[in-house]
């Protein structure tokens, strides 16, 4: 679950050019040119195979760090946040994304967050900036409906489960393309942006 979205391509846009940005759970994926990707699993566009909960970076490198739908998927994700605040610079920020209202979507899947709750761990270890949802209440139908449907009709073909499900892929467009800075009850995924700030050097 990685989401090349516009509202992260605005946070990256945000972050000069020759910046050091660490994208924590890359995946394969390449954000941007100069960014280091790290992940405990290797790909081709992995730069660094490394476990979040022990980074292998002295203090204070990065001026920003993506962490996108990574959280859930580690045990300790307060571990996680202090090693990143760890290696951020002071003034430096974070994007971090996670999911609320999502199916299980990995082995290691473990935790979820209203954004409330984001905004509350974040706040242990960064200055909270602008946090919202980004999938709001549609998208989070959409896929409460998908996984009904795949687990329904889980003795059937795959790919006739498939084309069931992805009948309703529509509907996550009435969400519209705006930011929920205070989401309804219920959504698929929200962000929080932190700022580390100068009295943590």
């Amino acid at each position: 679950m990685t989401n090349d979205h516009r509202y992260l391509q605005e946070f990256l846009a945000g972050v000069p050019d020759g910046a050091r940005v660490l994208d924590l759970g890359s995946g394969e994926r390449r954000l941007r040119k100069g960014i280091v990707n790290l992940d405990i699993m290797a790909a081709p566009s992995v730069d660094i195979i490394a476990d979040g909960h022990e980074l292998p970076f002295p203090d204070c490198v990065f001026d920003a760090v993506i962490l996108q739908s990574v959280m859930e998927h580690v045990l300790e994700p307060e571990t996680l946040l202090a090693e990143c605040c760890r290696v951020i610079k002071p003034g430096g920020q974070i994007w971090v994304e996670v999911p609320f209202y999502y199916p299980i979507h990995d082995t290691a899947d473990y935790y979820r967050w209203t954004l409330s709750g984001l905004r509350y761990v974040v706040s242990k270890y960064f200055e909270v900036g602008r946090s919202g949802a980004v999938m709001g209440p549609s998208s989070a139908f959409n896929l409460g409906w998908r996984a009904f449907l795949n687990w329904k009709l889980r003795r059937l073909h795959w790919g006739f489960r498939n084309t069931v499900s992805w009948m309703t892929a529509w509907l996550k467009s009435l969400d519209g393309d705006e930011v929920l800075p205070e989401p309804p009850s219920i959504y698929a995924l929200s962000f929080v942006v932190g700022t580390k700030s100068a009295s943590q050097g």
